[in-house]
């Protein structure tokens, strides 16, 4: 389960903590203040997508997404310099993950449980309404 989400200098948020209920989390707000930006934040830090150095906030060197979900906690953080994911309490009990290319180290595949059926893009239908039933149930 999702519990927390801290971004840090990525796209155009400077610093943003979001606690997610057990239940539902509904995101609201005008055009142009960042909710796209936040699912675009998650999908970072559990697919490495999108890749490159673009979602570093203008003006910035590094880009820092962290996740706390199902007791534990993952960070994910790029830099021209640095492109690694974090899995741990701290400096001294957390696992570096580098050198994953386009993919996600196995250990954070498995924490998250996630794939690209689990993000709806900002311009993608409903995803209940724009099925037939057998789309659905795959």
């Amino acid at each position: 389960m999702l519990e927390k989400l801290q971004i840090r200098d990525f796209q155009i948020h400077r610093k943003l903590t979001i606690r997610f209920s057990p239940q539902v989390t509904t995101i609201v707000g005008s055009s142009d203040v960042g909710k796209t930006a936040v699912l675009r934040a998650l999908r970072w830090a559990m697919q490495n997508q999108p890749q490159g150095l673009a979602h570093i906030r203008h003006g910035a060197s590094l880009a820092h997404v962290r996740l706390h979900l199902d007791n534990k906690r993952l960070t994910r953080k790029r830099s021209k310099a640095e492109n690694a994911y974090y899995l741990g309490d701290s400096a001294f009990s957390r696992e570096e993950y580098k050198a994953f290319r386009s993919g996600v180290p196995q250990p954070i595949a498995e924490l998250c449980k996630v794939n690209d059926i689990n993000f709806q893009s900002q311009h993608d239908a409903p995803y209940w309404l724009s099925l037939n039933a057998n789309e659905v149930s795959r």
